[in-house]
C-alpha cells in the first residue's frame, strides 16, 4: 500500500494541479513497475505473496481495468527493490520475477488476445540469481532484454545478459 501511495505522490507532484482521491488507488500489493506500449496502453505490474498481479489503463491513466493474475512465484523475492519487472514491446509484454532459490521466471502477454502464459527461466543455470536483482527492457521489434546479478562458477555476483 506504501508503494501505490508513493506512486500517488509521484504523479501529483509531476502534475500539482492533480487531486489524490480514492479512486486512484489501484490495489494492495509491493515493488510496482509501470510500462506503456506503443498504442498508449499502461500496465502497472505488482507483487503481493507470491502472486504477480497486473492493472491495465487504456484512456491514459484515468481508468483501470479490474485486475488480473499474471502468475505465480513460490518464494518470490519480494521488496528492497526485489519484485517483478515488465517490459512492453510492439506485440507483447514480458513479466519476470526471481524465486528466492535464484530461478528467473517469465510470463508472456500477447497483446493481441490478452492472454498471459507462463515462459521458460531466463537464466540457463537453475539457482544462479538468488540475489532478486534484475532489470528488463524491450525495444518495438518485439526484442526484450535482461541484465541479473548472477553467481554462476564461482559464487561471486557478476552481471549477465540475455536477449530474446
Amino acid at each position: 500500500m506504501k508503494a501505490i501511495i508513493i506512486i500517488v505522490l509521484l504523479f501529483h507532484c509531476l502534475n500539482p494541479s492533480s487531486d489524490i482521491k480514492q479512486e486512484n488507488l489501484l490495489a494492495n500489493g509491493a515493488q510496482p513497475q509501470i510500462t506503456i506500449d506503443i498504442t498508449g496502453t499502461i500496465r502497472v505490474i505488482y507483487g503481493l505473496d507470491d502472486r504477480i498481479f497486473c492493472a491495465t489503463s487504456t484512456d491514459n491513466g484515468v481508468t483501470f481495468s479490474t485486475i488480473k493474475l499474471v502468475g505465480e512465484v513460490k518464494e518470490m523475492h519480494l521488496g528492497m527493490s526485489r519484485g517483478p519487472q515488465v517490459a512492453s514491446s510492439k506485440n507483447y509484454t514480458l513479466v519476470s520475477a526471481i524465486d528466492k532459490n535464484g530461478t528467473i521466471h517469465t510470463f508472456l502477454l500477447e497483446h493481441q488476445s490478452g492472454i498471459w502464459s507462463k515462459k521458460n527461466p531466463i537464466n540457463d543455470v537453475a539457482g544462479s540469481a538468488p540475489e532478486g536483482l534484475m532489470s528488463l527492457t524491450a525495444d518495438s521489434k518485439d526484442n526484450f532484454y535482461a541484465v541479473w546479478l548472477d553467481i554462476r562458477d564461482d559464487r561471486k555476483n557478476k552481471i549477465c545478459y540475455a536477449f530474446t
